[in-house]
């Protein structure tokens, strides 16, 4: 019989008993093997430079574990040694991403690098694209070791720049006829030339140096000064705080991270090629005598009458989990996408449909045209590659790539990505097209109801699209001439497309009749996050893949064995699991089985223990539990349903910790350890024993309303589940002594911090950074206010605003949050929060709704334009409230006196009309009246819109917006909401 189905037939304990009365000798142990030439012993030499750990050569990687392609290295470390003298690396995809290894400094963990262009020629003008940073490449700009950037400036209108006789034009190869470009450092003390250059030219493109380099604008710096500081490259350094638990403790035995090509770890690579999961210093496996071989037998035995064997409740139907890719018309489908025919029941026990990847990633497979299309939205994109490596997947509208060489395609919708889809543009590959369809243009010497038509363009010549009732343009974004094109046009459609798919000459002929409809095929990238924490991010760790249903939520860690892990993860310690896992070995399967056994047995007298010890003493609890009847971290003092006020909510089983557990991570709760201060507790850093860095809130004192709020955290938290909120790990039970709360830790600060706080100096958050956080922030309260119950958070602001280390938003501080019923409007209640951030109407009336989440909101989005705090008694008596400040700016259009003009606001057309944009959008948010409020799906809608850089929407929506401005703050592009204004989602 097969092992598989024995498994299934027979009690774990019997069944580990079978095997290891079958069990003779030591077994083999080739399944521990690799190949250890891809581990050097000693540096390589390519050049000049000395090639080691954590880097690898790119030709040396091997099969571990039955991954093919694995690396002795950090994920994206490749070296590639052309000719043994030239080292190389590759930061993206393509030839123009090679850059020269200059030389790699292992003490402080940094490597130089120079673009080969620049080394090899002469060439003034020898860069033309960003330095940009793959995720999937474990590397990092140092701000410490350089100034900033050279930005070379191309296609300018103007030949010199006032003032500056020293910068001068130089000569670019992209450069159209009667264009010049220009090159000077980006902190430049003289901010003049930036700004002109920023107003006059087309494309501007960044080129870090190091901080040594000499960027003085002198007689020589247009002919030989700047490539001087060019030639000497940039620095980056490797971040060892992506490592895993596992990595770490590899690397602590003297042993060395073998990922795979898709970044995931493997396992430990020792010095004697063997392959360990955890350690090269644990011995493989134990010995033991033929007496203690029949003593453990015996044991084994009786487990297996105590101990009931699995169900098929934890396990799942593998079939909804590829192990291979499944090839769709040249492309490999393989996880984190999944087919959308694969089982939609991949999860067991869960209502509803769930899958084997992550949310909206599902790809139809078209047998008639055997191409694969994936769904945003209602619309249909065909699928031209998936890069696993970088984490890009490049799609093309399916009606475009339908029309073929020679149609003429014309889009009808703009591209919207849904919050429930794992997928966002990727800024640095992607630029948009602007489709003004149906366009026809009154006279230019008479007064008429339409705009006279600019006359430096003409319309695409492709079928009848130029007729002149109803012609249609195609224009690059840096292209399109300011107007009202909203008056004059029936449809305006915003498209991204690939950067290098846009011509330098938009009113070409032939970009006017089919170069367009090229750009369409080409189509665009979008990317995904590989999870980095929370459940789903345990599970990959374990060499899993996560269960989702279609709203997005994590369901369970499907491992390849066909089980569903422990506490979503693979790598639990299990008879099944060290079976399961490649290279493990029958006895030490037994052991581990043994160990869970008496586990079991352990558990199960505890528990006998703990009832016989509940029947002597009634009443052990601590203070702050007799206050409330407390029954624990996961629910209510009153009803686990139903209460309003108190927030409870049906919420699954929450782990419990112990005080001492916590007292020992948090080192006695050491003031060093402090991160900061709540509405109603101290956070500290603590430190678990499985590896985890978290986060430990402390109750301040016993008091009932304290109380309350804590436990009110913990039941919602308990119950929620989404990218961009904090992740809850558990608390402390009835019986601790305290109540404490423990989160995942989130590294990077507030957003407070960043922008009006201790770190604001750093000026980490640019621009888009800024709206990224506005997007996530808006998705994380988007969720909330759409799960059942809905949840209103009622505390949004910056502070509340956590950072991770890549500057992704984590939520958090839910001690004043409340769940709604479906089939109300509103709850009554006191007004709590912060001043600054309180919906007005909520203070007034005592009424509570969702939309008092979106006034806060509207605080935060002036925030983030403005860097300013909520609450500011400095300010003028009339601007103390940011909110009241803001709406009074842009009522009288003095937006330049409300923005933070550092975020490029005077220098940068695009960035002035998306800041102006949020401002529009935050003026609906901060109406007095919440009816007047957008919805917050639809704030997440709008910005997102934005973010994809003004997003138009038709004229005849424009009545229904809720108020804007009596004077408006538009710029040239009237920004629309997607969604009707209502009161519920």
């Amino acid at each position: 019989m097969a092992l598989c189905s024995l498994r299934h037939r027979l009690p774990l304990p019997l069944l580990l008993a079978v095997l290891f009365a079958a069990s003779r000798g030591d077994p083999s142990d080739d399944d521990y093997k690799y190949n250890t030439s891809i581990c050097k012993v000693q540096p390589y030499t390519c050049g000049d430079v000395n090639i080691s750990y954590p880097f690898y050569l790119s030709d040396e990687t091997a099969d571990v574990l039955g991954n093919n392609s694995s690396c002795c290295g950090y994920p994206g470390l490749a070296i590639n040694c052309v000719d043994d003298k030239y080292p190389i690396m590759q930061l993206g995809s393509g030839p123009d991403y090679s850059y020269n290894v200059t030389g790699i400094d292992y003490t402080n963990s940094t490597i130089s690098l120079a673009d080969p262009d620049v080394l090899d020629g002469d060439e003034s003008c020898p860069v033309d694209h960003n330095v940009t940073l793959p995720p999937a490449v474990w590397l990092n700009l140092l701000p410490e070791y350089t100034v900033g950037y050279l930005l070379f400036f191309a296609n300018c209108s103007i030949s010199t720049i006032p003032g500056q006789p020293y910068i001068n034009p130089i000569s670019c190869p992209s450069a159209l006829v009667g264009y010049y470009s220009f090159v000077i450092p980006s902190d430049s003390e003289v901010p003049g030339p930036q700004q002109t250059l920023s107003r006059e030219c087309k494309q501007v493109i960044q080129v870090p140096v190091l901080q040594n380099a000499s960027l003085t604008i002198d007689q020589q710096w247009s002919t030989n000064g700047y490539r001087v500081a060019l030639k000497q490259g940039f620095q980056l350094g490797w971040n060892s705080s992506r490592k895993s638990e596992l990595c770490t403790n590899c690397e602590g035995s003297n042993g060395r991270c073998a990922y795979s090509r898709y970044g995931e770890f493997l396992g430990c690579l020792c010095t004697n090629g063997r392959v360990s999961n955890q350690e090269c210093t644990k011995p493989a496996m134990l010995s033991l005598s033929h007496h203690d071989r029949g003593l453990l037998l015996l044991v084994l035995l009786l487990l297996a009458a105590a101990v009931a064997s699995r169900g098929d409740d934890d396990t799942y139907a593998v079939s909804a989990c590829r192990s291979r890719p499944y090839l769709c018309g040249g492309v490999n489908i393989s996880y984190p996408f999944y087919l959308a025919s694969d089982d939609a029941k991949a999860v067991p026990d869960h209502d509803g449909e769930s899958y084997c990847g992550y949310p909206g990633l599902a790809v139809i497979c078209d047998g008639a045209n055997n191409k694969p299309v994936l769904k945003l939205g209602d619309d249909n994109y065909t699928v031209s590659g998936i890069d696993y490596a970088n984490l890009i997947v490049s799609l093309a509208d399916a009606d475009a790539a339908g029309a073929g060489n020679g149609g003429c395609p014309v889009v009808d919708h703009n591209v919207t990505i849904p919050p429930a889809v794992r997928l966002s543009l990727i800024l640095h590959s992607v630029d948009y097209l602007f489709f003004f369809v149906g366009c026809s243009f009154g006279p230019e010497a008479e007064p008429a109801p339409k705009p006279p038509k600019p006359p430096t363009i003409k319309p695409i010549t492709c079928g009848d699209m130029d007729k002149p009732a109803s012609m249609t343009f195609v224009l690059p974004r840096g292209e399109v001439p300011p107007g009202d094109w909203s008056s004059a046009c029936r449809q305006i459609f915003e498209v991204p497309v690939l950067k290098s798919s846009i011509p330098p000459d938009a009113q070409d002929p032939v970009w006017r009749k089919d170069g367009y409809g090229k750009a369409l095929r080409a189509g665009f990238q979008l990317g995904w996050d590989r999870s980095s924490g929370g459940p789903c991010g345990q599970c990959e760790l374990s060499s899993g893949k996560c269960g989702y249903n279609r709203a997005g939520e994590f369901l369970g860690c499907l491992c390849t064995d066909g089980r569903v892990g422990d506490g979503g993860s693979c790598s639990k310690i299990s008879a099944d699991s060290a079976l399961s896992w490649p290279g493990s070995k029958r006895i030490t399967a037994i052991i581990v089985g043994v160990v869970a056994g008496g586990a079991g047995v352990a558990g199960l007298a505890a528990a006998i223990f703990l009832f016989m010890r509940k029947r002597k003493q009634k009443k052990v609890i601590n203070s702050s539990s007799k206050l409330l009847k407390y029954s624990g971290c996961g629910g209510t003092p009153r009803s686990r349903l139903g209460d309003m006020e108190s927030g409870s909510i049906e919420d699954p089983p929450t782990h419990l910790f112990t005080y001492e557990e916590l007292e020992e991570a948090t080192n006695c709760f050491n003031e060093n350890r402090e991160l900061g201060d709540g509405g109603f507790g101290t956070v500290y850093k603590g430190y678990l024993k499985d590896g985890r860095v978290v986060a430990v809130k402390r109750l301040y004192n016993n008091s009932y309303r304290r109380v309350e709020q804590f436990q009110n955290e913990a039941a919602i938290l308990s119950g929620l589940r989404h990218p961009n909120l904090v992740m809850f790990y558990g608390c402390t039970s009835s019986q601790s002594r305290e109540l404490l709360l423990v989160y995942e830790f989130v590294a990077n600060g507030t957003v407070a911090d960043h922008l009006h706080g201790p770190r604001a100096p750093e000026r980490a958050l640019s621009w888009p950074l800024r709206l990224s956080i506005a997007v996530e922030s808006a998705a994380a309260l988007t969720y909330l206010h759409a799960i059942e119950p809905p949840v209103v958070h009622r505390d949004v602001k910056t502070t509340n605003i956590l950072l991770d280390a890549d500057y992704h938003v984590k939520v958090a501080d839910f001690g004043l949050s409340r769940l709604f019923p479906l089939d109300v409007t509103h709850v009554s209640t006191a007004p709590q929060g912060t001043p600054g951030y309180v919906d007005p109407e909520y203070h007034q009336c005592y009424q509570l709704t969702d939309k008092s989440d979106v006034y806060s909101f509207g605080v935060v989005l002036v925030e983030l334009i403005s860097s300013k705090p909520a609450v500011d008694i400095t300010r003028h008596r009339n601007e103390i409230n940011l909110a009241s400040m803001a709406i009074s700016k842009i009522q009288k259009c003095q937006l330049e006196e409300l923005v933070d003009l550092g975020l490029g606001y005077e220098t940068d057309p695009a960035t002035k009309k998306m800041m102006t944009m949020v401002a529009e959008l935050a003026f609906r948010c901060l109406q007095q009246n919440g009816e007047m409020r957008p919805p917050i799906k639809e704030v997440l809608e709008v910005l997102r819109s934005i973010q994809g850089e003004c997003l138009m929407e038709d004229r005849d929506k424009k009545n229904k917006d809720g108020p804007v401005s009596p004077t408006t703050v538009h710029a040239p592009w009237d920004s629309r909401d997607t969604t009707p204004n209502t009161s519920k989602d």
